[in-house]
């Protein structure tokens, strides 16, 4: 099996009940930490990696996503006061 054209093997996993899975995804990084030699890696794959990336970007997705909202109010009113009531 290859992942990113290294030998690769999956481990697949739940996170317990009572745990979120970002606390999953800690608790498997540092048991690789400790575990894993140091020519080996880790990567993640699919809903993982998704979640990896989307770290932190919460503000940006709010910020940008009231923005629009304000323009959009603003074309539909002709006016860029009136949506700030609204």
């Amino acid at each position: 099996m290859r992942f990113n054209l290294y030998r690769a093997s999956e481990v697949i996993g739940t996170p317990a009940p009572g745990y979120s899975s970002g606390q999953a995804l800690a608790a498997l990084e540092e048991v690789a930490a400790r575990t894993l030699p140091q020519e080996m890696g880790y990567a993640w794959n699919a809903l993982s990696f998704q979640e990896k990336i989307s770290q932190g970007g919460t503000m940006k997705v709010l910020g940008l996503s009231i923005v629009f909202v304000f323009l959009i109010l603003a074309s539909l009113y002709e006016s860029w006061s009136l949506p700030f009531s609204v």
